[in-house]
């Protein structure tokens, strides 16, 4: 049985996963999850590292065509396509 993630939990780790990709103190006030990553220091190849790290974390695999750049935007669009992907 798979574990029910809360869209908090979701957002708190979507949270420290780009403060390690971005090399960002994790004690540094939080993000604004309305925020555009690619403004936080997430380029394309940060994008792709991120979305590796939801898939392992969440045991979801999102397909080619969720991949759109739109979906990936801020952390508040991440979480809802985790969830979403969650839920289905």
């Amino acid at each position: 049985m798979s574990k029910e993630w809360k869209k908090e939990e979701v957002i708190d780790y979507l949270r420290e996963s780009i403060a390690e990709l971005t090399e960002e103190s994790k004690d540094s006030a939080p993000v604004d999850i309305h925020e555009p990553i690619y403004d936080m220091g997430v380029d394309s190849m940060k994008t792709i590292q991120l979305i590796v790290l939801i898939e392992q974390h969440f045991d979801i695999n999102f397909d080619d065509e969720e991949l759109i750049m739109e979906s990936f935007s801020t952390i508040d669009r991440i979480t809802d396509c985790i969830v979403n992907k969650l839920r289905s």
